[in-house]
């Protein structure tokens, strides 16, 4: 509760297991979970296409020093 609510820990603690059950049944928290993956998948990508462009970098960097000797 703590990390998807402004609740303090101690104050999750003290909460009956019942509103917490029905916290993370609700759809409120389904549409925050369904946009935590949608954000994860978008980072995942810039992360893969950059790992790309490193990757071509080194391909690049290589070739140079390749025609340098």
């Amino acid at each position: 509760m703590t990390l998807y609510s402004h609740t303090s820990f101690n104050d999750a603690m003290n909460l009956p297991v019942s509103l917490v059950h029905e916290f993370f049944s609700s759809e409120a928290y389904e549409v925050h979970r369904k946009n935590k993956e949608i954000e994860l998948k978008i980072t995942q990508g810039i992360n893969e296409r950059l790992n790309n462009v490193i990757r071509g970098l080194g391909t690049v960097v290589k070739t140079i020093a390749n025609i340098m000797r």
